[in-house]
């Protein structure tokens, strides 16, 4: 039978009162005099033996009076209060114990290991599992308290000191340890500290404790020895600077060992943000800038993720794409592209390892500004924040980061500030695996006087100054040297004038089709500056501009907020929400994009290096086989926002609005282009930038499609696909299916119209007026597909075709020069047109097939003018539907004898014409299906056909 619970604790609560732990009994052992000492240290060896047995003891028979609840509530109250826990020397109150903590904190006690099995006991008496950060807070209260004393003591004065400086409250070597790892230790994991908490103290670089609030942490240790010395070099100082010096040595410093991280999060300041506050441009030092500068970077540990993502990501084309499509984010109507390729000054830097990076580099500039939102993306390494916006091209995130495929140290100018990217965080002062980069204000500042050779390479381009607000975003890239590029953990790759010049030289024949699908982007040129210098020279440039119509229609359909910006994705859902499919927006409308080529456009071969080691490269003159020539070309775009002929659960627009879709983020936006004169386009895939995915159409294809891994071409599903994986591609196909098609078939709408040859002055012959006819109908149906391409684009074809059959799409004689719809109009049959059918569309080299047309025209049956292979598609398009109606013999006697008056007004050649298609099944097919000579003279009874002269 277990003893009386109470009568346990009641032996418990006499030892603890007669051996209470004391937090400062080391302190008062080492005053008393050796004797004394000595004599304790026994009895308190002889105690511990004694209690290792005894406590185990009455610490099991009140843990199972606690389990089996025989251990009354006041009795737990009482000990909660008193001094019972075991300490391994003493007896201390549950109130300043834990079972656990990873540092050793004075005045507070861990309980003992082989205690901690009592854990019923321990938590009915008080004991936390972890000290709160009020108690460690207080921790460190005691013991700069403790430190005072001492120091009071040793002047002979009982009064407390509430200062640290002058040797007042410097801890011992054995507190300080301990106070660096409590401030380590709630550095680490306090968010905010309680609004009840003792005041946050810190270990000085003197050794005492002192006010958080009170100190400055060293952030700025470029800084430091000018702070220390005076003036660098000798130089002379205005007496502001010289104050400010000297303030700046007087500020009391966070302790060296304590990191940066944990003494901001406890409450010290910066000592690199209270320099840069105070600065002026007079101040002689290495930072002397009159506004806020801040650390700023991505927060990660970058470089080997820098190092995976880059395989992701080609270098060449794929940088140019990622800048442009960034620039169309941010709203830009203009970006330059510019190989810079002089040397610049490496003498008066922010840091002297950032000389590597003043040779040449790439500079790209766009007229937006950076917004928050876009800094704070910068920040976030592989940040999907525009997907949050509805009309976002960099849907990707990633890609900003293929610009390391070129450097090691990004930069760029916007607004008031210049800012550096730094991965490595070795090139820029004070730069940290933590906040690996820089922000500085400028802007009417003395960076530019200061740091001249820091300044340079953006001063004087594209109206940047380095003194004034910059209207505008300059990005530069200095190209990874062979020296940067052994020493690099991005890329041990160099990248050369060269390789950049071989870059812009490409876009030359791309630059056209990259402004095709821009938002917001009008005009692309490429720039250059030799080594020797000079203002910067035009290669090439290439513009859009409206030509007739617009996609506001579209681009309006989601309002924008009242506070400005851009339309967000949730306004879009919304939208498309309350829209049914069928009515969502779409727009038809011509462009007209020029391209302008600079005095530097040819020359040299491509990679030819000049006498004086640039890169004064020829431009690539074509392109899938076209000469790349200067000028205008007209394009004809169709867009939409989703706009399908129905509305199903299947379609595109169901999908953007599901769970899954959502979460995917898709949006419904695709478009169609074609070029209105000039050979037909060889079809591309965009995906608002051109990828490297024919389409084996006849136009380019544009739309938010989900890529592939390599995001060179759509990703395609197959019956194995699940998931997430099979509603990519269901997406993509929705998206060819339902509004890629209509959007192609609407552009066809307009090109019809856009395509007729213009009315003829009454002094042009009929030959010639067939002849512009045939070149119309030729230039028109160059725009159709002739074939179904393979998947996924024949899908595209396939939906085409069905949704042409009821539009007004096709050309006939007759009618007015309306266009007709397929299924109204009448086809040729081949047995009307001799052997081997007919597919030149009426031109001059057929002239029995137009003047047959004429001629069933005139008797009110419209025919198409259109090649056979588009007519065969039609055909299959339409045989679930009764097919398309041909005329054959039998039908053209039907209508000469319907329209008999109407006959004898025909020409000659048309007469002649429907003669030889009325007669054109005499005995046709040996095996029947023709008529006989007899029937056929009845049947052609009365009909003028035959010309008497």
């Amino acid at each position: 039978r277990p003893p009386p619970a109470d009568a346990v604790a009641a032996q418990l609560l006499a030892l603890g009162s007669a051996h209470a732990h004391r937090a400062d009994a080391d302190f008062d052992v080492r005053n008393k005099g050796s004797s004394d000492g000595a004599v304790d240290a026994a009895r308190a060896s002889s105690f511990r033996k004694a209690m290792a047995t005894a406590v185990p003891a009455i610490y099991a028979s009140l843990d199972a009076a606690v389990r089996e609840r025989r251990l009354r509530d006041e009795t737990c109250a009482a000990l909660a209060g008193a001094p019972v826990l075991w300490t391994g020397s003493a007896f201390a109150p549950p109130a300043i114990a834990a079972l656990r903590s990873p540092i050793e904190v004075p005045f507070l006690v861990t309980v003992p290991a082989d205690l901690a099995c009592f854990d019923a006991l321990l938590a009915a008496i008080g004991v936390a599992a972890e000290f709160s950060q009020s108690s460690l807070l207080g921790a460190l209260q005691a013991l700069h308290a403790r430190a005072l004393h001492r120091t009071a003591a040793r002047s002979g004065d009982g009064g407390v000191s509430t200062g640290s400086g002058g040797g007042e409250g410097v801890l011992r070597a054995r507190e300080l340890e301990q106070a660096l790892a409590l401030c380590a230790h709630l550095g680490g994991r306090v968010q905010t500290l309680p609004a009840d908490a003792p005041a946050a103290l810190l270990p000085t670089a003197a050794g005492a404790l002192a006010l958080a609030s009170d100190l400055v942490f060293d952030d700025a240790p470029w800084l430091s020895d000018d702070i220390g010395v005076g003036p660098p070099n000798g130089a002379a100082t205005s007496s502001e600077g010289g104050a400010l010096l000297l303030d700046a040595a007087a500020l009391p410093r966070v302790h060296p060992q304590l990191a940066n991280l944990a003494a901001e999060a406890l409450g010290a300041k910066s000592l690199r943000r209270w320099i840069l506050e105070r600065t002026s441009d007079a101040a002689p030092l290495p930072f002397a800038l009159t506004a806020d500068a801040e650390a700023f970077g991505q927060h990660e540990s970058l470089t080997s993720r820098l190092r995976s993502i880059l395989q992701q990501y080609a270098d060449g084309m794929g940088v140019v794409h990622e800048l442009i499509q960034n620039a169309d984010d941010a709203g830009a109507s203009c970006v330059s592209l510019l190989l810079d390729e002089r040397e610049h000054g490496g003498c008066s830097l922010l840091k002297p390892a950032l000389s590597t990076w003043q040779g040449p580099a790439l500079l790209c500039y766009n007229d937006a500004l950076f917004s928050p939102a876009d800094f704070a993306s910068l920040c976030a390494l592989g940040s999907d924040h525009k997907l949050g916006a509805a009309n976002a091209t960099g849907r990707f995130g990633l890609g900003f980061n293929s610009v390391y495929n070129l450097t090691d140290l990004p930069s760029f100018v916007t607004g008031e500030h210049l800012v550096f990217l730094d991965p490595h965080a070795t090139h820029l002062p004070g730069a940290t695996v933590a906040q690996p980069g820089l922000r500085v204000r400028f802007a009417g500042g003395g960076l530019k006087a200061q740091f001249g050779d820091q300044a340079a390479p953006y001063v004087g381009l594209f109206g940047c100054d380095m003194q004034q607000s910059f209207a505008g975003t300059l990005f530069r890239f200095p190209l990874r040297t062979a020296e940067a590029a052994a020493t690099s953990q991005i890329k041990t790759e160099p990248s050369t004038p060269i390789d950049a010049l071989a870059v812009l030289k490409n876009l030359l024949p791309r630059a056209r089709r990259l402004l095709l699908f821009l938002r917001s982007v009008r005009s692309l040129e490429v720039l250059h500056i030799p080594p020797e210098g000079g203002p910067p020279r035009r290669l090439f440039r290439a513009s859009r501009a409206s030509a007739r119509g617009d996609d506001r229609a579209v681009t309006e359909f989601v309002p924008r907020p009242l506070g400005g910006g851009r339309p967000t994705k949730a306004a879009m859902l919304e939208r498309l929400h309350a829209t049914p499919a069928t009515q969502l927006p779409a727009a038809s409308f011509e462009v007209a994009i020029t391209l302008e080529l600079g005095e530097n456009s040819d020359g040299i071969a491509a990679g030819d290096v000049d006498g004086d080691g640039g890169a004064a490269a020829a431009l690539a003159a074509t392109d899938d086989g076209e000469p790349v020539v200067a000028g205008e070309e007209r394009w004809l775009l169709s867009v939409s926002l989703g706009r399908s002929a129905a509305d199903t659960l299947t379609g595109v627009r169901a999908l953007c609005l599901s769970a899954e879709g959502r979460a995917l983020r898709f949006s419904p936006a695709a478009g169609v282009a074609a070029r209105l004169r000039g050979p037909p386009v060889i079809g591309r895939a965009f995906c608002t930038l051109p990828l490297p995915a024919r389409t084996g159409l006849p136009v380019h294809v544009s739309a938010s499609f989900e890529l592939s891994q390599s995001r060179r071409d759509l990703w395609l599903g197959d019956g194995d696909l699940a998931g997430a994986g099979a509603l990519r591609a269901r997406w993509n196909s929705a998206l060819l299916h339902d509004v890629v098609a209509l959007a192609y078939a609407r552009l066809l709408q307009e090109a019809e119209v856009r395509t007729r040859p213009s009315s003829p002055a009454a002094s042009v012959g009929a030959a010639l007026m067939t002849e512009a006819m045939a070149e119309a109908d030729g230039a028109y149906y160059e725009l159709w597909p002739n074939e179904v391409p393979a998947e996924p684009w024949g899908l595209v074809a396939n939906s085409l075709y069905e949704l042409l059959l009821p539009l007004p799409v096709m050309r006939v004689d007759g009618s007015g020069g309306a266009a007709l719809p397929p299924h109204d109009v009448w086809w040729l049959d081949d047995t009307l047109l001799g052997s081997g059918g007919e597919d030149n569309i009426g031109s001059e080299g057929d002239k029995d097939c137009g003047a047959l047309r004429r001629a069933l025209s005139a008797l009110g049956a419209p025919c198409a003018r259109a090649p056979n292979a588009i007519r065969d598609l039609l055909g299959v398009a339409a045989a679930a539907n009764g097919g398309l109606r041909w005329l054959g013999a039998p039908a053209a006697r039907a209508h000469a004898h319907a329209q008999v008056q109407s006959v004898g007004t025909l020409g000659r050649a048309e007469r002649l014409a429907l003669l030889r298609a009325c007669v054109s099944d005499l005995n046709a097919g040996a095996g029947g299906g023709g008529v006989r000579a007899a029937e056929l003279a009845t049947e052609m009874v009365g009909l003028p056909l035959v010309p008497l002269a």
